[in-house]
């Protein structure tokens, strides 16, 4: 027999997704997702535009949202950092360091973490959006970033074949090793123990 309890449906969760266009705007949606009685997602899931913005001057290239979900960051081929309250919908302010596309974009607690192609890794302090540090180590473009689940350390692949660690506590360059081939991405894993590389045509674990 099969109780009561394993045949009642899920509530609904709801899901917001945030999307950047070669067009500049910036996208978001509220997904509502119900689950059938064996645990299935429903198919097709409701899909609900909660806004259009023009973002940026250029596409956008990078996006990443705070932990607490309060706030959005958007990166452009414009070189300028785009700060974004979801809670208000309001654009909040921009940063402007980097002298490249913003290429990649990461929070950690109080700290987000920004790369270009002008081969810098900043850190800035959310509370006032001061840029603590500016640390160069790759030669050419950075693809891809990836903080540490602890907040002390980041990784970093470019156009220079090279995997870079970062000691975000100090703001300096740890350690570097060479790769057969560019890295697209880099990615920790949520216990911080293994982390992937993503080429053209491969992954790394």
């Amino acid at each position: 027999a099969t109780s009561k309890e394993s045949t009642k449906a899920q509530e609904p969760v709801s899901v917001h997704i945030i999307a950047g266009t070669y067009e500049r705007i910036l996208y978001g949606f509220k997904a509502t997702i119900t689950r059938e009685p064996s645990g299935q997602v429903a198919v097709p899931a409701d899909l609900e535009p909660v806004f259009m913005y023009p973002a940026h001057t250029h596409s956008i290239k990078s996006l990443a949202c705070s932990s607490n979900g309060s706030t959005l960051v958007s990166g452009s081929f414009d070189e300028v950092i785009r700060i974004y309250d979801l809670k208000s919908k309001m654009e909040q302010g921009s940063l402007q360091q980097h002298e490249g596309t913003i290429t990649a974009l990461d929070f950690h607690s109080r700290n987000l973490v920004s790369a270009a192609e002008d081969g810098k890794i900043c850190i800035w302090r959310t509370k006032d959006w001061e840029c603590l540090k500016t640390i160069r180590g790759h030669q050419g473009r950075i693809n891809a970033l990836s903080i540490h689940p602890t907040g002390k350390l980041a990784l970093s692949v470019g156009s220079d074949r090279r995997l870079r660690s970062w000691d975000l506590t100090r703001g300096i360059k740890a350690a570097a090793s060479k790769l057969l081939a560019e890295g697209e991405n880099v990615l920790w894993n949520s216990q911080g123990n293994e982390y992937a590389i993503v080429y053209a045509r491969s992954c790394e674990i």
